[in-house]
């Protein structure tokens, strides 16, 4: 029975390491997706990568196996509709779905499109303008780099994937 009980006590110590392991790994995530814009996947309007990234478009440890991210696509924008493509993996692992965000040029993080239809497996895009950017919509006030972020709309308040978008 003490054999037992130690091979327990020890699963035990195993599983709640993991869940350290995870929950360190899901804040160093979300630390890297609050720095400043620092670079894009450089793709045409195809959605073909020209350069990559390796930082934009990874998906939390949370989400991982759950959710993906091809990037944004075009990236730069010249001013035309930007494609994120979502790939669902896992029945009703989005409660709600997803939703995209980014700082508008007042500094209010402000929605840009949402997906509540992505509970499901399947694939979706998030589709948005860059002059969303801009409260008035002007996109010659928003030129430069922005850092867009995707949230699960209910049910998480983590970021599960953030990129960069470049308005030359």
């Amino acid at each position: 029975m003490r054999k037992h009980l130690s091979i327990i006590a020890l699963l035990l110590i195993v599983v709640a390491a993991e869940g350290c392991d995870s929950q360190e790994a899901q804040l160093e995530f979300e630390n890297d997706a609050n720095k400043p814009p620092s670079g894009i996947v450089v793709t045409d309007e195809n959605g073909t990568i020209i350069t990559d990234d390796p930082d934009d478009w990874r998906t939390s440890p949370s989400f991982a196996g759950i959710v993906r991210f091809d990037p944004a696509y075009a990236n730069p924008t010249n001013g035309d509709l930007i494609t994120i493509p979502v790939i669902v993996q896992q029945f009703d692992a989005l409660p709600g779905g997803l939703e995209l965000r980014a700082f508008d040029d007042t500094g209010r993080l402000t929605l840009l499109d949402d997906l509540p239809q992505a509970t499901q497996p399947g694939a979706y895009a998030l589709v948005f303008s860059a002059a969303q950017f801009s409260i008035t919509g002007n996109l010659a006030s928003v030129r430069g780099l922005h850092r867009v972020f995707v949230f699960g709309i209910r049910g998480s308040s983590e970021i599960i994937s953030y990129g960069d978008i470049l308005v030359p």
